[in-house]
């Protein structure tokens, strides 16, 4: 049993979204990174959730203790290793994935439209998806339940 929640679309069509944009670019993404500062990662979560406001304080120093050297790193190598048509061929065989499968997609995420997670849903045959009103990119932080929901059907 397999669930996807929003992830990058191994799908044709992706476009990177701004801030991946922005990282993909040599120098700059290495500025960007080197700049990142706790302040502005809690006013880019207000972005990414439709909560209101930023990730809670806990969660938010969590999420910032862990974007060290390492992860920024990982992070550029990732998305400058990924252009859409590398994506799009990882992808392809999606279809060969016979097992029931899950697909929980936000219907707010400003990087990930809808669309994505209809295409996944279809690419994967065997899916049934379910669009998860009023979430964004992490639609677990706006749903905490959606957790719950995963583990239920994993566990079949």
């Amino acid at each position: 049993r397999l669930v996807v929640f929003p992830s990058v679309p191994l799908l044709p069509g992706y476009e990177w979204h701004r801030i991946a944009r922005m990282w993909r670019r040599p120098v700059v993404g290495e500025l960007s990174m080197g700049f990142a500062t706790r302040f502005g990662f809690k006013q880019l979560s207000k972005e990414a959730n439709t909560t209101p406001g930023p990730l809670p304080g806990p969660m938010l120093d969590y999420a910032w203790k862990h974007f060290d050297h390492g992860t920024q790193r990982a992070i550029l190598k990732l998305y400058r290793a990924s252009p859409g048509e590398v994506l799009e061929a990882a992808g392809r065989n999606l279809g060969d994935i016979a097992s029931p499968t899950l697909v929980l997609w936000p219907t707010a995420d400003p990087y990930l439209g809808p669309e994505f997670g209809e295409a996944y849903a279809e690419a994967l045959g065997d899916a049934e998806l379910e669009m998860v009103e009023d979430t964004g990119h992490w639609p677990w932080l706006d749903r905490p339940e959606l957790v719950q929901r995963a583990a239920d059907f994993l566990r079949g």
